[in-house]
């Protein structure tokens, strides 16, 4: 599904930093109001649904290896500091950790 802009109700991943509120206005990488799974390059993300999801992302090292992580994002969005993909999105149970 793709959109120039992150609708209300959907989760987006941006290739790139972008961040003007409420949310970047560059095509994203991925725009999704469900559970999802596979891999999109991620700069910057926006949760714009009303849940917690837990987001899945995956950091290649110059070797070639890989570092799986995964966090809660609540509502709103952030950023990453180095290129990422983002691998998996899954709706949290309760609220996120502090």
């Amino acid at each position: 599904m793709a959109t120039r802009h992150c609708q209300p109700g959907t989760f987006c991943v941006w290739p790139n930093w972008a961040f003007p509120a409420p949310a970047p206005v560059e095509t994203p990488s991925l725009v999704t109001s469900a559970e999802w799974s596979g891999s999109v390059p991620a700069l910057t993300y926006y949760n714009y649904t009303s849940r917690n999801v837990d987001m899945e992302f995956v950091y290649t090292w110059p070797d070639g290896s890989t570092t799986t992580r995964t966090t809660c994002v609540p509502r709103g969005g952030n950023i990453f500091y180095v290129p990422m993909a983002v691998t998996k999105l899954n709706w949290h149970q309760g609220a996120c950790p502090a």
